[in-house]
């Protein structure tokens, strides 16, 4: 992946905001800038440095994930915060006011008083992300490719005496045995009258004869997410059920 493109993207708005350091705390942003897919991370980036600060469960990972990056290895009691930003001689700072909460920020302003300003740098973080690369447009097709045909799969195997929950986990075994790292999101399958609710969640309702079903999947892969909903019947569909099924689509 182009990691070092992404690094230097942010330096550039490093410089023009006249920030010294940019700390990320998101952690899609953080797999988006660094690689790095573990639970627990930071990231700072200045214009000489770039740290992925974690902890011992995580240093490996960091380090076979993230070799454009320095690992600072949390320890028992490190004012960590501090130490890292000292590193990089941080006076002002940029971080993600979109997802660093209140709490948070009056915790990390407490625990690194030599920093005089903390600025919102959310819009330039996200604004990295918006254009794709053709390495990333292939990803993402192949994110598609895998839903779509988890769907193709699965959806020929639905019978009657199902229920909902048994299609919702062969659809996500299916996607995972394509490749997905694991679902987008909770998969739904909404049988009959539980296609009136947007977000049903599956239940162990028994798949009927004469029924709609809406299924709502996506696979992630790579760090990427597809998103596919579908709408199938079971039995022979009604001229009014194809008269609405045509005019939703």
């Amino acid at each position: 992946m182009e990691y070092k493109s992404r690094i230097s993207y942010l330096r550039d708005k490093i410089s023009e905001s006249n920030i010294d350091t940019l700390f990320i705390s998101n952690k899609d942003n953080i797999r988006y800038y660094s690689g790095f897919t573990g639970t627990f991370a930071f990231l700072l980036i200045s214009k000489e440095k770039s740290i992925i600060i974690t902890d011992s469960r995580y240093t490996l990972r960091a380090e076979e994930e993230s070799p454009d990056y320095e690992i600072y290895q949390l320890k028992s009691g490190d004012n960590w915060i501090e130490n890292s930003t000292n590193i990089t001689k941080t006076k002002i700072i940029g971080y993600e006011g979109d997802h660093v909460s209140v709490n948070l920020l009056n915790q990390l302003k407490k625990r690194a008083e030599k920093i005089n300003e903390w600025k919102d740098f959310s819009e330039k973080i996200t604004l990295g992300r918006i254009i794709k690369s053709e390495e990333e447009v292939r990803i993402l097709q192949e994110t598609i490719n895998i839903s779509d045909s988890a769907f193709n799969t699965v959806s020929k195997k639905i019978n009657i005496g199902m229920t909902e929950k048994d299609v919702a986990w062969e659809m996500e075994k299916e996607m995972r045995e394509l490749g997905a790292e694991s679902p987008s999101f909770d998969t739904i399958v909404a049988s009959g009258i539980n296609g009136s609710k947007p977000h049903h969640s599956p239940t162990d309702k028994l798949i009927n004869n004469n029924e709609a079903i809406t299924i709502d999947m996506g696979a992630k892969y790579k760090g990427y997410c597809s998103d596919l909903t579908r709408t199938i019947f079971i039995g022979e569909s009604d001229e009014k059920f194809k008269k609405i099924y045509t005019t939703v689509l």
